[in-house]
């Protein structure tokens, strides 16, 4: 086959001097100015710091999930849920404080003290009263209403959420 030949007058004349066009250089995928490199690194730090701190405090609360994890596999007898509150209330202070202020605590100083490290939690009132001698009753003579028994179970999921703790 035979290439074919034009002569210099055919074809488009305003081709005939153009140029080709130069390529830019590839854009790199990584700042180049200082300041823009200075501001990625201390991204990253304040990333990393945040992660390491919600870690921290992730494993610190550990007892605290674990506690709510407890409130979901209740009974359902009312005697049996009023000494596992109060099991869970206990376990829950030991976790999130000293063993030397919390273990000798029962009863009345318990309350006070669930009150003490969360205001306004109710185990101050006759409802906390209530979870005590319901918790302390010989089985089968509990006269209890179930609303207040939600209403104590409402106080301990929040007491357990709101403490100040000192872990």
């Amino acid at each position: 086959m035979q290439a074919i030949e034009f002569d210099a007058g055919s074809g488009n004349y305003l081709l005939r001097d153009i140029t080709e066009l130069t390529i830019p250089q590839a854009i790199p995928l990584y700042p180049v100015a200082i300041g823009w490199q200075l501001l990625a690194l201390l991204l990253g730090v304040f990333v990393i710091f945040k992660l390491w701190r919600f870690a921290l405090k992730w494993r610190k609360d550990g007892y605290r999930r674990d506690a709510s994890a407890l409130l979901i596999q209740l009974p359902s007898s009312p005697d049996a849920l009023a000494q596992q509150l109060l099991f869970i209330l206990k376990l829950t202070a030991l976790q999130a404080y000293p063993r030397t202020k919390v273990a000798r605590l029962s009863g009345d100083e318990l309350l006070t003290f669930l009150e003490t490290e969360s205001p306004g939690s109710g185990f101050a009132t006759s409802r906390g009263k209530l979870l005590v001698d319901l918790a302390h009753q010989s089985k089968g003579s509990t006269t209890s209403d179930a609303t207040e028994l939600a209403a104590i179970t409402d106080m301990t999921k929040q007491w357990i959420t709101n403490h100040k703790g000192v872990n």
